[in-house]
């Protein structure tokens, strides 16, 4: 078994500096336990290298492929939450009918207007 190296004190400011460098630049970009998870690894990446330790991933893919590890960036890179895809498609649908909306509640407007206020000035106000 290999005989542990120590971490010089110089050594171990850098790296948590940077630790706390990279918290930083998450601020107000994530506030959830979870966001820290990749500083923390890059903290403990960097100093298990400094003591010729090697930080083993929680996932390893299998075999080695680079298509496979391209693959799997694709997927998380652009994998959406059912439910925000739909959103979207909602948001954009609802965009999309707006304008027929409006028309459609202008003609409801100047029809009241017409029928309720045959002599006042308002039925002459164009809404349009």
């Amino acid at each position: 078994m290999q005989t542990t190296a120590t971490l010089s004190t110089h050594v171990l400011k850098k790296a948590i500096d940077h630790y706390y460098k990279q918290l930083q630049d998450y601020k107000g970009r994530a506030d959830y336990e979870l966001a820290v998870r990749t500083a923390f690894l890059n903290l403990l990446a960097e100093t298990a290298h400094q003591v010729k330790w090697m930080l083993i991933p929680e996932q390893t893919i299998e075999g080695g492929n680079p298509k496979a590890v391209s693959d799997l960036l694709t997927q998380f890179f652009t994998y959406t939450e059912p439910d925000i895809a739909t959103f979207e498609e909602a948001v954009q649908e609802f965009k999309e009918r707006v304008p027929e909306l409006a028309r459609a509640l202008l003609a409801i407007i100047e029809l009241r207007l017409s029928m309720h206020l045959p002599n006042c000035a308002a039925r002459r106000l164009t809404l349009r």
